[in-house]
């Protein structure tokens, strides 16, 4: 069971960060700042960056936009594991559930929606979580200008597999040419300023050199 996991490793805790309120209304929190993603790309959200499945495949609810912050310019990209239970399944729908768990576990802690923008799964299929015109919620007091990516397991317990490794080195290498971030700005999220935790997870820690790119 999801909440029998340590505090430390239960969805939406293991980032320990937390999703600052704005005070925009509806109207104007729902005209997200287009200025910060590519060319056309700012109404497709998370989609045309990369291969990537639409968020409408795995949740119908709508992220709660007067309780989000707008995305600066991006100049950062973090990876994470979701540092739940082993997560090793290739079935579409299994995947769809873990998404929802995390949502959900993200919309219990107050937070606008899902905290990360991208998921990557068993199969190497990459999955669009939060827009990217909205900005994250996965490093306290780093989220500004910086894009997540969540690798759905816990790799304190199980080591990522080719298919994984090729699909994130892939999503990362378009995310920084899209938003020219050097390989010096793309870090784990123990990596980043502040951070204290074991995410990623001590068997994927070790393949950021190779997935961050030269």
């Amino acid at each position: 069971m999801l909440y029998a996991m340590p505090l430390a490793h239960v969805a939406g805790y293991c980032f320990s960060d937390s999703e600052k309120l704005t005070h925009l209304d509806f109207q104007q929190a729902s005209l997200a700042s287009e200025s910060v993603l590519p060319l056309k790309q700012a109404q497709a959200g998370t989609q045309g960056i990369g291969n990537v499945v639409a968020r409408t495949s795995w949740t119908k609810a709508s992220p709660i936009y007067q309780s989000m912050d707008r995305m600066t310019p991006v100049r950062n990209i973090t990876v994470h594991h979701d540092g739940m239970t082993k997560f090793s399944s290739g079935n579409v729908a299994a995947t769809k559930s873990r998404l929802e768990t995390i949502r959900r576990a993200h919309r219990n802690r107050g937070w606008g929606d899902i905290g990360y923008h991208f998921a990557v799964d068993p199969t190497g299929r990459v999955w669009a979580c939060r827009p990217l015109s909205w900005q994250g919620a996965h490093v306290k007091d780093f989220n500004e200008g910086n894009i997540g990516i969540v690798v759905l397991g816990n790799y304190d317990i199980q080591r990522p597999n080719n298919a994984q490794l090729t699909a994130l080195k892939s999503q990362i290498a378009t995310l920084r040419k899209a938003y020219r971030v050097s390989s010096g700005n793309v870090r784990s999220h123990r990596q980043c300023p502040g951070a204290r935790t074991a995410c990623p997870g001590r068997y994927l820690q070790p393949y950021m050199s190779k997935v961050k790119g030269a």
